[in-house]
């Protein structure tokens, strides 16, 4: 990718988006070149003409097993879209930044992204929005109002990030199946040892407009399941929140910014 026309920076931005989506394209592409932002538009994985890829990358029996449902195809082709450009930053070596076509730009300037683009050298998977905010605990102070750090807790959505090759690697390796949500996995550290970091305030927002996975009441595909099948799926639940209290937050970057902060 050329270097950025405003600011001169080589940084990758790619937006995903089904090449179908024309309204979606422009409501994007219009928002972006007003920030002066150089992006590709990358083709979504379409869940009906891929439908054979989508079901070689599905396990239904453990998704079934562990969760209770069955993932959408919308969720399968949404997953492999974003495995396709994890691909591409390994290919190309350089961090990047990803977005949906269903995000809105908030009042941000491109140096500020800049400079948290360059923070992937040290911390791997920054998320530039959060659907679900929880407590916030900052790590380091960034350019302007910007502070990097972490949500106590999942915040769902992958419409807006950044990820270094070192991420995308990770990802890849434990995502040979697609057992949940794309969103959900990424802020698994524990299934691929890649910490989940924000930047508060976000940068993006969740556009007001509909989505092309599905609405929350219908992206589940609920089955009937015995007692003991559910009683199976809650266990799995807190083993999994177990997990997620010893291994998602990064203490020790938490730790030395509070105490540089009390003595520097």
């Amino acid at each position: 990718m050329r270097p950025n026309r405003k600011t001169g920076q080589d940084v990758q931005v790619f937006v995903i988006s089904l090449r179908e989506s024309t309204e979606r394209r422009a409501r994007i592409k219009k928002q972006l070149d007003q920030k002066g932002l150089d992006f590709q538009f990358f083709d979504a994985i379409d869940s009906y003409s891929h439908a054979s890829l989508l079901e070689e990358r599905e396990n239904i029996q453990k998704t079934q097993r562990v969760k209770g449902y069955r993932l959408q195809n919308t969720e399968l082709a949404c997953f492999a879209s974003h495995r396709c450009l994890w691909e591409k930053c390994i290919e190309n070596q350089r961090s990047m930044i990803i977005l949906e076509d269903n995000v809105d730009l908030k009042d941000f300037s491109v140096e500020s992204l800049l400079k948290i683009y360059e923070q992937s050298r040290d911390f791997f998977y920054i998320k530039l929005s959060a659907t679900n905010k929880k407590s916030f605990i900052k790590i380091k102070k960034l350019d302007g109002n910007y502070f990097l750090g972490q949500y106590t807790g999942n915040t769902c959505g992958t419409t807006a990030y950044i990820i270094s090759p070192a991420a995308a690697k990770a990802f890849l390796g434990d995502s040979e199946q697609f057992l949940e949500p794309v969103d959900d996995y990424m802020e698994k550290t524990w299934k691929h040892g890649v910490k989940t970091y924000s930047v508060s305030p976000c940068l993006f927002e969740r556009a007001k407009i509909s989505s092309t996975i599905g609405t929350f009441s219908s992206r589940k595909r609920k089955l009937n399941i015995t007692l003991a099948k559910r009683l199976y799926i809650e266990a799995y639940r807190v083993v999994e929140d177990c997990f997620r209290f010893f291994f998602f937050m990064d203490w020790k970057k938490i730790i030395k910014y509070k105490i540089q902060r009390h003595w520097f």
